[in-house]
């Protein structure tokens, strides 16, 4: 079984070696190191979903959010464990339910394995990871104008993307020369050492109580595997993270920040550094394992491919997967600005160009060889036809369904109640309404960098915010 020969291994025991030439300087503040509280308890069930499925015990969400006598017991419970620092053997089962990824799954590579774990551990944990995130960010070891995956508050995916099309229009506008270039790891989650974890721990200065109850609870992960002729034996958990686990993220994210950390050494020297604003340099742009590398030119951007080589054989278990990694450099060729091939290698290997007809999606949008989405311009015109057509369907449907003639007067469906109205709303307002939500976002960013970019001037303006929400 390959689940049993990826994950049932035995425990790596290396000892991992600092991996940069300055380690973090001691947190100015202080791991909030009580036990968890009522309050923080009552916060995370509340905020748990009662459709969520169970784990192995059956016991779902809807058992803490209906009793509060039960949650006080199971404070006591999370106090014993505190104070104990050992994590019991319940809260490292976990039942995996493979999601394909694919059409057609032939392979269990092509499935990602889904970890369901007990609901009492996944507060547990909910209530850590919280702190953790805390932790993390008030002694500015996360960095969230680079790494935006998992953190409170953060559009991560608008964040970059904006980040990223605004960098490749400013390049593009100002003829600038730039390099990007987007780094698949390889089964990122699953081939995380626990003992690399640790050393992150120990890395970021996390005090023992937290490293002793990790360390507990990666020491009894197990797990079985949900199939048509029902669940397979048990099966020891020995390298990676669970998929589905709350602790999973913040886990990933502490490890992959060392490699982030050794990437924006030098993000003033090498980084793409906005014409409109000259202070503005970024060279990093991380969503958990999406990263993507941005440069002034290829020579650059080849020395912090060089710096991941490096740091996933430091790790002994990640590895990127050249195959599924592109770049796009823009910049002067032959007097004549266009997209050319960098010739950039990662492992060894060459790592492809984006095209027009094989575009790149990063994040869940797309980039072509021109650095914007293929044929922008059309599209959103094809869309906003698409959508006045789409509101006269709407409308002639309403008065079908009322009984009203086609020629009598549609005002009162859009109309608000207060005026005798509907409150509907028409698909291209709808749009609008999108495009100032997306601005009012960014807008609200922490990121200096994506508060400041250019206004779009093609989204409406910013009125109505009140009858939007």
């Amino acid at each position: 079984m390959r689940y049993q020969s990826t994950y049932e291994v035995p425990k790596s025991l290396r000892r991992y070696r600092d991996p940069n030439d300055q380690k973090p300087e001691f947190p100015r503040i202080e791991f909030h190191g009580i036990p968890p509280t009522l309050e923080e308890l009552s916060s995370q069930i509340k905020r748990k979903s009662s459709k969520s499925a169970p784990g192995p015990d059956g016991i779902p969400y809807i058992v803490f959010k209906k009793c509060a006598t039960v949650r006080k017991h199971l404070l006591n419970i999370y106090g014993k464990i505190w104070s104990r620092k050992q994590i019991p053997e319940c809260f490292g089962k976990a039942i995996f339910v493979l999601i394909p990824k694919k059409d057609r799954v032939t392979d269990p590579k092509d499935t990602r394995p889904i970890a369901l774990t007990n609901t009492i551990s996944k507060i547990f944990f909910s209530v850590l990871q919280t702190r953790m995130t805390r932790f993390m960010l008030s002694n500015n070891y996360f960095r969230p104008n680079h790494q935006k995956g998992f953190l409170p508050g953060i559009s991560g995916c608008l964040e970059h993307n904006t980040l990223l099309s605004e960098s490749l229009k400013d390049a593009r506008k100002s003829e600038r020369q730039i390099t990007v270039c987007w780094i698949d790891l390889e089964n990122a989650f699953g081939s995380i050492q626990h003992e690399l974890m640790l050393f992150a721990l120990r890395w970021y200065n996390f005090p023992p109580l937290v490293r002793d109850m990790i360390a507990s609870y990666y020491s009894k992960l197990r797990f079985s595997i949900i199939t048509k002729e029902g669940p397979s034996k048990s099966l020891s958990y020995n390298v990676g993270l669970f998929q589905g686990c709350c602790l999973s993220p913040i886990a990933f994210n502490i490890v992959i920040n060392i490699l982030v950390d050794k990437l924006i050494c030098n993000e003033k020297k090498w980084g793409y550094r906005f014409k409109f604003n000259n202070k503005y340099t970024e060279s990093i742009l991380a969503f958990a394992d999406d990263l993507a590398i941005l440069t002034r030119n290829p020579k650059h951007c080849q020395v912090l491919l060089d710096e991941v080589d490096k740091f996933c054989e430091w790790t002994d278990g990640l590895r990127t997967k050249p195959s599924k990694c592109h770049c796009l450099c823009l910049g002067r060729r032959n007097t004549r600005y266009t997209s050319y091939d960098p010739g950039l290698s990662l492992g060894g290997q060459c790592i492809s160009t984006v095209t027009e007809n094989a575009p790149f999606k990063f994040l869940g949008r797309k980039i072509d060889n021109i650095g914007r989405t293929p044929s922008l311009e059309g599209i959103v015109d094809s869309f906003l036809n698409d959508l006045n057509k789409l509101d006269a369907g709407v409308i002639k449907m309403l008065k079908l369904w009322l009984g009203l003639a086609l020629t009598a007067d549609s005002s009162a469906l859009f109309r608000g109640s207060h005026s005798f109205g509907m409150s509907l709303k028409r698909p291209s307002e709808l749009y609008k309404h999108l495009r100032v939500s997306k601005r009012y976002i960014l807008g609200k960013s922490h990121d200096d960098i994506v508060t400041s970019l250019p206004k779009d001037e093609d989204a409406p303006e910013m009125i109505n915010i009140r009858s939007m929400q």
